[in-house]
């Protein structure tokens, strides 16, 4: 019923769904999220 899944569309839409809800939720409503060990992501965004 499941059926097979393939791990690499699975982990890059683990990877890049929450980095994209991360990068709204930053840069366009302005909501400040501690970063910890990921600090080098918002400095990152911050250049450009």
């Amino acid at each position: 019923m499941i059926g097979l899944r393939k791990p690499v569309p699975l982990l890059l839409i683990s990877i890049l769904v929450p980095l994209g809800m991360w990068l709204v939720f930053y840069k366009f409503l302005s909501v400040n999220i501690p970063m910890g060990v990921l600090q080098f992501l918002r400095d990152l965004v911050d250049k450009f």
